[in-house]
């Protein structure tokens, strides 16, 4: 199971170094794609923040970096999961963490289950990205999961 989210996670990074090397060539778009794209980062670093027992309301999750802030924190962030992956057995990613969302509300989830989601969520974000681009006659970034696997 870790392994498995391990490699997702690599996916993860891949697709973040495409998505932000697409975002740099888009001039005129830059800011609209970056605010998602920071979006992005804020949220895997929430949602670690969440499994890691933080209250995670000091993390602005609609904070827009510019484009330096925005390749150092991917690349910071996505560190962040391969190492506490890396740190996680199988059984700890069973385990549910209680946190509270950004209304305040208690929830529990498994780890396994928040994981999924970060990743879900950040392909999400970056096929809205993709279609800003595209939208403004912008060359999209190549994301998909299936020609990462080609490629390793």
């Amino acid at each position: 199971m870790k392994s498995h989210f391990l490699h997702l996670f690599e996916y993860n990074l891949w697709a973040n170094e495409n998505i932000y090397k697409a975002i740099k060539d888009s001039n005129e778009i830059q800011n609209e794609c970056l605010k998602l794209f920071s979006h992005i980062i804020s949220s895997q670093d929430l949602w670690l923040d969440r499994i890691n027992g933080g209250s995670s309301f000091q993390i602005d999750i609609w904070q827009t970096y510019n484009l330096r802030e925005a390749e150092f924190l991917f690349n910071k962030s996505n560190d962040a999961w391969i190492n506490f992956l890396e740190e996680s057995s199988d059984d700890g990613m069973q385990r549910r963490k209680k946190y509270k969302n950004s209304e305040g509300l208690d929830f529990r989830n498994t780890v396994l289950e928040i994981t999924q989601h970060v990743i879900n969520h950040s392909n999400y974000h970056r096929a809205g990205i993709n279609s800003l681009l595209k939208q403004n006659d912008c060359a999209p970034a190549k994301t998909d999961y299936i020609l990462y696997v080609r490629a390793i």
